[in-house]
């Protein structure tokens, strides 16, 4: 078995509010998984990053992703839907965050509709944003760290 801080989970966040990224940063600092994090902070960038162009051209390609919805020049439902239409990027998980705003609607919903693996709320109180975020990446990092492996019915481990 291994320490969680022998793994490193390669994170894309796409925000652009500067108090939610320091808290995403410090919650991923505290957490006791280890993070590769690479911030961009619209979702044009969001998507060079991903298709690795422009500054973005040798960098690694994320465990998972992380998307506002509301950002700047492209939003993170258009960048989702470009993620699902590439066969490159479609299998990438990615969790959906915003605040609760009336114009989001019931986006939790949409975004497992669109192909997301979670929607999450920020909510208005930092402390409960960095418990969340260390949540949400701490399972991320549990579940890319441990592929579900398919076994055959009736072997020793399967189902264990």
């Amino acid at each position: 078995m291994f320490e969680k801080r022998e793994r490193i989970c390669r994170v894309l966040l796409a925000e652009d509010n500067p108090v939610d990224i320091e808290v995403f940063k410090r919650a991923a600092r505290r957490s006791e998984c280890h993070f590769d994090l690479e911030v961009v902070i619209d979702g044009e960038q969001a998507l060079n990053f991903l298709q690795k162009k422009r500054e973005w051209a040798d960098v690694w390609t994320p465990d998972f992703v992380v998307l506002n919805i509301n950002m700047p020049k492209i939003n993170g439902w258009e960048v989702l839907e470009r993620m699902k239409a590439d066969p490159d990027l479609a299998i990438l998980p990615v969790a959906m965050w915003t605040i609760a705003a009336p114009e989001c609607g019931d986006y939790d919903e949409r975004a497992f509709k669109m192909g997301c693996s979670g929607g999450f709320t920020k909510p208005s109180d930092p402390i409960r944003l960095e418990s969340q975020v260390t949540s949400m990446l701490e399972f991320y990092w549990w579940a890319w760290s441990h592929p579900l492996s398919i076994r055959e019915p009736g072997s020793p481990t399967h189902g264990a």
